[in-house]
């Protein structure tokens, strides 16, 4: 790649989702746990207080959970939409997460909820 000197990609294997533009399945999460990583980078499908962060398809959402067993840390990047509104499958509880990364359209309330509970909320401009 032009001007990126000195950064390897590697391409998990699996079945590639053309909708979210991730690989998923049995084949991803073999490869995937090949690696341990300090922080995971992961979007989410949805949101609620109770359930914490959701997913609409229960293959990638597995596979995303399968991944984050190898890392320190976890950050999910997503926009203030998802926020309003829960996927069918649980991705990850509150405690598990340690920063979301999203857009001003977050309320408050949701991010004081996500506050209180230790995790970071940053706002990308």
């Amino acid at each position: 790649m032009r001007g990126c000197k000195g950064i390897d990609i590697t391409l998990l294997g699996g079945e590639f989702q053309r909708e979210s533009q991730v690989n998923t399945g049995p084949l991803t999460k073999l490869c995937a746990g090949q690696y341990r990583v300090d922080r995971l980078f992961v979007g989410t499908d949805g949101f609620d207080l109770r359930s914490g962060f959701t997913g609409r398809d229960m293959v990638r959402t597995d596979t995303v959970r399968s991944m984050a067993e190898s890392a320190k840390e976890i950050v999910i990047l997503t926009d203030s939409s998802k926020f309003s509104t829960a996927g069918l499958v649980r991705q990850f509880s509150l405690e598990e997460v340690s920063k979301v990364v999203t857009d001003g359209g977050v309320g408050e309330e949701i991010a004081d909820e996500l506050m209180k509970n230790g995790i970071e909320v940053m706002i990308a401009g």
